[in-house]
């Protein structure tokens, strides 16, 4: 029943114009349509607001299809509101989680639907700065809505945009000045065409024009930019709200969009970062240091966890790695040492969750064009890494070990951790495993020893990769890529919940079974003497045997 464009509301003089018996009829048809959507919209809300909770989370349902289905027919601005608002507080759970994965789906659409995406990013920021202003709760699951938004603009497309509007604009008052000289009856026809030409633009489906387009992400990311650092700026403060996983969604977020922000607000956000790595850099050195528990009736201050950790880090590098990171006054240094110190938990606190954020650390670190590391550090964090799939999970673990071999097949001079410690002479003093700081924990005073460990795993693909990297073998080359980490990461990803393990069939014929061909052959009887076979011993049968002790 909905048409494919917007209704528009007609003024007391434009119903009273003489027109065509048709055209009546449609006007007449429209304003009952609408007047009835409006009604049925109504219906909704007081549905939802009402006790029944299945009868609630069906209106919440009809209310974000209409959204989805006819984004540019009327109240579009009242349903965005509507899901933007209970999406942080439905009542249900599961009305609360509709209305998320609607923006979700907006955000993903926003390509061909940029002014809905905006509006509801602006809707959602709106509620978000008023509740963490006031301290109240915020789903992470709000802020991770975000993600789904395809942003590609940069603030050099968003400016261009924004001068070639302003042109238009211009354009626009001189052609006003040349229609106040027209007739009245011309210019009232080309108000009307100017009318329906827009309309036909915000129908749906409708393709934007490229700088309405860039226009929308811009303001869109500098909305959603604004959310983030409100979120960091209360973790800072200490607001109650504003630690654990919403901070881990606000880290998220900036770690994707963080080489699309321009240049004034990149400092504000890595000085912010380092403030907050240096604040968990003192707490690991306290923990460290003193091992007493906090006294009675106080609590431990609200650090991040790894995973909001490593989003931090790996935000600072992407931004460093972005263009004209090199001009910026920050220093690799100030995120490498909590990286290296991060590594030392990675397998108790969630190593497979959390691998592929070390993975992507690890790359733009190490393995991006014009980086020079010293062979000390890449040493040491080859050694980290080896220690940590030690302890990590076998999903985990086979993707530290191929990063190790790949670190180390990239610098001649680390791969001296692979001989024994003996042989280092190039080491001065020994190796401290507890340093925080990789250049200065002399990794070349010893050895590789996890490997020999690690050659006895479960996993044959985790014996392969131990004993390749002992004999100082590349990885392998497969189909003209790399055996890189993340690949191997996914295949143990999807093999960790079907308990897969890879180990050949053996063909041969057990020598005890019936009817046996070639029984007393030669074959036969040297298989006998080569296969052995242990045999269970009697169980206990008197109760005096059972009395040892």
């Amino acid at each position: 029943l909905i048409p494919s464009y917007r209704i528009r509301v007609l003024s007391a003089d434009e119903w009273a114009e003489r027109v065509s018996k048709e055209k009546r009829e449609t006007r007449v048809y429209e304003r009952a349509l609408l007047l009835h959507y409006k009604t049925y919209l109504n219906l909704l809300e007081r549905c939802f607001g009402g006790t029944r909770e299945d009868l609630a989370a069906a209106a919440a349902r009809c209310l974000c299809e209409l959204l989805l289905r006819a984004p540019h027919f009327n109240f579009r601005s009242h349903l965005v509101k509507f899901v933007a608002k209970h999406a942080n507080e439905g009542g249900e759970r599961s009305a609360a989680d509709v209305c998320v994965d609607t923006l979700r789906k907006i955000f993903a659409q926003q390509s061909e639907r940029g002014v809905v995406a905006l509006e509801a990013v602006q809707a959602t920021a709106k509620i978000i700065h008023a509740r963490v202003k006031a301290s109240h709760t915020v789903r992470p699951e709000l802020l991770r809505s975000y993600l789904s938004l395809p942003l590609k603009i940069h603030p050099e497309e968003a400016e261009a945009a924004k001068a070639l509007t302003q042109a238009n604009k211009k354009q626009k008052k001189k052609t006003k000045k040349k229609e106040a000289e027209n007739s009245a009856h011309q210019q009232l026809v080309m108000e009307r065409e100017e009318d329906v030409r827009r309309d036909l633009e915000e129908a749906a489906g409708g393709p934007q024009g490229t700088a309405t387009l860039a226009r929308c992400q811009a303001d869109m990311l500098s909305n959603i930019v604004l959310v983030y650092l409100r979120v960091l700026q209360g973790f800072r403060e200490n607001v109650p709200i504003c630690k654990g996983m919403l901070v881990a969604a606000a880290l998220q977020g900036l770690s994707k969009f963080g080489h699309l922000i321009n240049a004034d607000t990149v400092m504000d956000v890595l000085g912010m970062l380092k403030g907050i790595l240096k604040r968990e850099m003192d707490d690991m050195i306290l923990q460290d240091e003193t091992y007493a528990p906090a006294p009675s009736g106080t609590s431990p201050p609200a650090g991040l966890d790894m995973e909001g950790s490593l989003n931090c880090i790996l935000t600072a590098f992407k931004i460093l790695a972005g263009p004209g990171g090199e001009a910026l006054p920050f220093d690799t240094q100030e995120y490498i040492m909590p990286f290296y110190a991060l590594l030392g938990s990675i397998g108790t606190q969630g190593a497979v969750r959390n691998t592929s954020l070390i993975l992507q650390c690890l790359s733009l670190a190490f393995h991006r064009r014009h980086v020079q590391t010293s062979s000390v550090r890449t040493a040491a964090f080859a050694k980290r890494l080896l220690t940590a799939a030690t302890c990590a999970p076998s999903s985990g673990a086979v993707p530290l070990v191929a990063a190790a071999r790949r670190l180390l097949d990239g610098d001649a001079s680390a791969r001296q951790i692979l001989e024994s410690e003996e042989e280092a002479v190039t080491a001065t003093g020994p190796y401290d495993p507890g340093c925080l700081d990789p250049d200065r924990s002399n990794p070349l005073a010893t050895s590789a020893w996890e490997l020999a460990l690690l050659r006895f795993h479960w996993r044959p693909d985790m014996k392969r990769q131990a004993a390749e990297a002992a004999d100082e073998k590349p990885l392998v080359v497969k189909f003209g890529k790399e055996e890189e980490p993340e690949l191997l990461l996914r295949q143990c990803q999807k093999r960790e919940g079907k308990c897969y393990i890879d180990l050949k069939m053996s063909k041969k014929m057990h020598p005890l079974l019936n009817g046996m061909k070639g029984k007393g052959s030669k074959r036969w009887k040297r298989q006998q003497k080569q296969w052995k076979f242990i045999t269970p011993a009697a169980p206990l049968k008197r109760e005096s045997e059972l009395n040892f002790f």
